[in-house]
């Protein structure tokens, strides 16, 4: 059993995949991990992985067929993604239309769709 380092929005977590699985898979099992702040309610095409890379000491875009035989250092970034939503203020009760996304659930506000 291996171990990806996850950092997602400065939250962190290990995440384990076997030897042999590609990046794909490490994506879904990435998004199931951060599930309790919404990740796994987003497109995974819109969930991008960047792998640490030692030789330019910064992440590199980690390609979805990339077949993983070592423990990796990974960030989560989210491609554009905005959805129109109405977010519900629970103190006043005045609805109001903006761009969002789903992960406003992580900031305690209740959406509804």
């Amino acid at each position: 059993m291996l171990r990806a380092h996850v950092n997602f929005q400065g939250m962190k977590r290990s995440v384990a995949f076997e030897k042999g699985d590609d990046a794909l898979k490490l994506r879904y099992f990435i998004m199931v991990a951060f599930a309790d702040v919404g990740l796994d309610k987003l497109p995974p095409a819109n969930v991008e992985l960047l792998k640490y890379d030692e030789g330019v000491r910064d992440y590199v875009p980690l390609p979805l067929d990339t077949i993983l035989e070592e423990n990796v250092q990974v960030k989560v970034e989210l491609k554009d993604y905005k959805v129109k939503c109405t977010v519900l203020y629970l103190y006043d009760m005045f609805c109001i239309n903006l761009p969002c996304f789903p992960l406003l659930s992580f900031l305690g506000l209740k959406v509804v769709m």
